[in-house]
């Protein structure tokens, strides 16, 4: 992919989304993971004006009949953002300052996928994770859907997608 041509910040209008998975226990051979929506086509815009940075996260959710059923049932998913910095291509360390919302992940019941849309403002300070001058800072997003089907067992994150 050939990389776009920077904003006022310095980044790409859309930075490359891979697909990441959170470190969890071994696989075994009769486990199959938790039911979570498939996040597909994660983007990342950024804009500034006077010092504020907006972020715009956009992605399609999609679900499998089960999880539309266990929607029906009550189960509810939530999409949680982390942003990271990146450096040399390789992702660091949350950038703890940046706080996004979760956001709701509607179940529909049609057959192509609604996107998800999360804008948030943030000082252009706070995503400051490259201190040297003249260094861009490139960031990315991670999206982690996560469910929640009964009060009495803990959420259950679906594997992250970066954006």
């Amino acid at each position: 992919m050939t990389p776009a041509a920077p904003t006022p910040l310095g980044w790409p209008p859309l930075i490359r989304s891979e697909l990441s998975r959170p470190l969890s226990l071994a696989p075994s051979y009769h486990t199959k993971e938790p039911p979570m929506p498939t996040v597909t086509s994660p983007s990342l815009t950024l804009s500034e004006s006077n010092g504020i940075v907006t972020m715009t996260i956009t992605f399609f959710p999609t679900f499998s009949n089960f999880e539309r059923e266990l929607a029906s049932l009550g189960c509810t998913y939530d999409a949680h953002y982390t942003v990271h910095g990146v450096d040399n291509g390789l992702p660091g360390a949350e950038l703890t300052a940046v706080d996004i919302p979760n956001a709701v992940i509607p179940v529909t019941g049609l057959p192509q996928p609604i996107p998800v849309i999360q804008q948030v403002t943030v000082a252009r300070s706070r995503l400051q994770e490259d201190p040297a001058a003249g260094d861009n800072d490139e960031l990315k997003v991670q999206i982690r859907s996560i469910a929640t089907c009964h009060r009495s067992s803990p959420p259950v994150s679906t594997p992250s997608r970066k954006c």
